[in-house]
């Protein structure tokens, strides 16, 4: 593999995507006096929405040298297929194929118990380790009836099956081969707002007028209408060109994430249901202090405005619970049922009694709510599972934030440098927002070419603004994916950097490894300084937060907030489940199929007016030949009626 040597971020590398991809890296310690032993292994899984990243990902070879092998671990890193090469599904009678990228993963672990001995690994303590999709993926590899005995710990990080983005729970998977194929024959279309939003981010207008429909470089000739499912998919296999960066997005945007999904044997049930079968392995589990902090105000569409309406904020809500919390559910929820969840959420995460709704604090609000759904709901769900089934469990929230500023990469196309990518780095201020005010950002853009690289950097004597900021809040929080920084590197990850880091910084990193690899090594994280305790299921429950110094936590972690979305929400949903709560007759419906519904009924009510507008003219047409007809001199007249009386 080739570990970025000059590049931290690894951007280019995430966008080369291949079956042909199937790579592990082991590192190992090595002992001169003793050249038969052998050490506890730790398999990373990375992340990436199951869409992006690698096995090299965000991870510096000498870093993970001190971290990690030189404290007496056999690291392994491993690769697996994304997006549609690993996670197309299909249906086959009563059979159902999927999966692929996790089982790609059971393919390594098998290939690490056959073959790790030859490279100083013990294969009867291997820790499987990963963090959000690959969080998720450790978090299903611990109780799949498939893997057992192939792993024997997991450190799952910020991530877990039991979330509604990582397992598909009802309705048609958005990922099967049916679905797609619609998209890569045209049938349906992406939304043409997301190109809009491409056109000078990413990508020139020029490029995506280029493409076929649908952003396609070319059109697949191999599908047809009298096709089966398997013939589809070899089609795919053989023929389908995914290296359209443009495509690769614009699908991944159009169906969201890759997931998994059940097919009774990889994995055999999904939801906390899951856990509570198949929990055997001791895990270290936890979440980040606000996973969702780093949310730019674009993904909720609310960046061109200071201030909202609680109309408009109460929309933000329901979208988030239309979306990320309807996905947790093992059934569909009626539109009444989200709806009376969306004002059950807005009254605990958005309403003020000021009434007042400025966009920072709307913002952060969405931030946590979201964050709550996907990761701390979730995680808790699964610790209570385990916990139940009397298996161990340690966990914690990664709360520690450097103090130095958090400088983030993006590349955008601007028309004045033609179709070359500018790298922009944004830099963080941690400003306080008043009522009314965006935050700001010193902007470093980097101009690469391949005959010229200069540098030039934009300096503002009070502030410069930045159309697409980090994040909009009062106080930066430890985010998704911040804590990878102090484990696999010296402060960056797949697109942020830390600068400078400091001795801080190097403290938290060493305290954090420490933990890891003496709970691969034990089964315990404690170090000589902290003793973790387990969560247990009496009252005096505890987790850890990681920060300087670490500190035990009484309680759930984030509590109320997991307590709110796996018991609360849960009864509301399953209540409305039962039919208790129907208020109309299209509750039941998505907005698409809502759509056509309305587009049915007024054609149905078209045809009615039609068929009254032609009965009109038929009796009309009736009336005057009658009227014209008695009108005649022809007629007779009725001159020999006699009346009496």
């Amino acid at each position: 593999m080739d570990f970025h040597r000059y590049d931290k971020f690894s951007a280019d590398n995430m966008k080369r995507q291949s079956e042909d991809c199937l790579y592990l890296n082991v590192f190992s310690p090595y002992d001169h006096e003793d050249e038969s032993k052998t050490f506890p292994i730790i398999v990373w899984i990375h992340g990436g929405s199951f869409l992006a990243g690698s096995a090299d990902t965000g991870i510096d070879m000498e870093t993970i040298a001190r971290n990690i092998i030189f404290k007496g671990i056999t690291f392994v890193t491993i690769n697996y297929r994304l997006g549609p090469l690993g996670f197309i599904n299909m249906q086959d009678g009563e059979k159902v194929e999927g999966n692929y990228g996790i089982w790609d993963q059971v393919m390594a672990l098998q290939w690490i118990q056959a073959n790790i001995k030859q490279f100083g690994g013990d294969p009867s303590r291997v820790t499987l380790m990963g963090e959000s999709a690959g969080g998720a993926a450790c978090s299903l590899l611990a109780v799949s009836p498939i893997s057992e005995g192939l792993a024997h710990q997991a450190i799952i990080m910020s991530g877990s099956s039991t979330a509604g983005w990582a397992i598909h729970r009802h309705g048609v998977p958005a990922w099967s081969v049916e679905n797609l194929v619609r998209y890569l024959r045209c049938e349906k279309s992406i939304a043409s707002e997301y190109l809009s939003e491409m056109i000078g981010d990413e990508f020139t207008l020029e490029e995506i007028s280029q493409k076929k429909c649908n952003d396609q470089i070319e059109l697949l000739q191999c599908l047809t209408d009298d096709q089966t499912p398997n013939q589809q998919m070899n089609c795919l296999r053989k023929h389908l060109n995914f290296s359209s960066a443009i495509f690769r997005k614009s699908l991944a945007i159009e169906i969201r994430v890759s997931k998994m999904i059940v097919d009774g044997e990889l994995v055999p049930i999904s939801g906390v249901e899951l856990i509570q079968n198949y929990a055997r392995l001791p895990i270290m589990t936890g979440i980040a202090r606000k996973e969702w902090a780093h949310k730019k105000p674009q993904f909720y569409n609310l960046h061109r405005k200071s201030t909202l309406t609680a109309r408009e904020a109460g929309e933000s809500v329901f979208r988030i619970i239309e979306g990320s919390f309807h996905d947790t559910s093992a059934v569909k929820l009626s539109n009444s049922t989200l709806h009376l969840l969306a004002n059950a959420s807005f009254v605990r995460y958005v309403d003020d009694p000021s009434n007042s709704f400025e966009t920072s604090r709307v913002v952060s609000a969405l931030q946590t709510m979201e964050a709550d759904i996907e990761f701390v709901a979730p995680c808790q769900r699964e610790i209570n599972a385990y916990v139940q089934n009397n298996v161990t469990v340690y966990a914690y929230s990664f709360d520690y934030f450097p103090k130095s500023p958090i400088f983030e990469e993006e590349k955008k196309t601007f028309a004045l440098f033609g179709k070359q990518p500018v790298t922009i780095l944004r830099k963080d201020q941690s400003l306080k927002v008043s009522q009314g005010s965006l935050p700001f950002f010193n902007l470093k853009p980097v101009f690469n070419f391949i005959t010229l690289s200069f540098s030039m950097e934009k300096k503002c004597k009070d502030r410069c603004f930045d159309p697409q900021p980090l994040a909009i809040y009062r106080k930066l929080e430890a985010f998704h994916g911040l804590d990878h920084a102090f484990i696999f590197s010296r402060g960056y990850s797949s697109n942020f950097e830390i600068r400078p880091f400091t001795k801080e910084d190097e403290n938290m990193a060493k305290i954090l490894t420490n933990m890891i690899t003496n709970f691969a090594k034990n089964g315990d994280p404690s170090t000589k300084r902290f003793t973790w305790p387990p969560f247990t299921r009496s009252k005096s429950t505890e987790h850890v937060s990681i920060n300087l110094p670490p500190k035990i936590i009484k309680g759930e972690l984030h509590w109320p907030h997991p307590k709110f979305w796996n018991v609360e929400a849960e009864l509301i949903s399953r209540h409305a489940s039962e039919g208790n709560i129907i208020l109309d007759p299209d509750a039941d419906l998505t907005n698409e199929e809502r759509v056509q519904l309305s587009a049915y009924r007024r054609a149905w009510w078209a045809l009615w007016l039609l068929v009254a507008v032609l009965a009109i003219i038929i009796w009309g047409i009736v009336i005057y030949a009658v009227v014209s007809k008695g009108s005649k001199p022809r007629s007779k007249p009725y001159d020999n009626i006699v009346i009496t009386r």
